[in-house]
């Protein structure tokens, strides 16, 4: 969440009020985290970006850096953008207290004008006053 050393959500589709970046990460290779904050039901508090250009058949991975506070969970799904609606394929949570490193690898036939989606998210509360923090996001095609 960072371009040449500066915090930025850029490329990020968010909701204002419940994202920022934050000056924390799980290393030095990392400083800078999306820091979610819980909605209140049923909202939920999520970030999520598109990747064009990567077609055709194969096996992609997305992986993040992520850590959850208090009594929220973090989330990582993705799938495809496909003629404006989201296509869910998988996802990952954790309420870990500590920074883990998620992932998740399956196979996507995206066509040439459909993206990759990455969403973080933390679900929605009616009483949570924790964050959940995600750092270092990387989308690649492994096979």
């Amino acid at each position: 969440f960072e371009v040449r050393g500066f915090p930025s959500l850029s490329s990020w589709v968010y909701d204002t009020s419940l994202a920022s970046v934050v000056n924390t990460g799980p290393d030095s290779d990392y400083a800078w985290s999306l820091q979610l904050k819980p909605a209140p039901s049923p909202q939920q508090s999520f970030a999520q970006t598109y990747v064009s250009g990567l077609s055709g058949a194969g096996t992609y991975e997305v992986s993040v850096w992520m850590k959850a506070d208090s009594d929220c969970s973090a989330t990582l799904s993705f799938g495809t953008w496909s003629q404006g609606s989201w296509v869910y394929r998988n996802s990952v949570s954790s309420q870990v207290g500590n920074w883990l490193l998620a992932g998740i690898s399956d196979s996507l036939s995206p066509s040439a004008s459909d993206s990759i989606a990455v969403r973080l998210s933390t679900a929605e509360t009616q009483i949570s006053s924790g964050t959940v923090l995600f750092s270092g996001v990387t989308l690649q095609k492994v096979r």
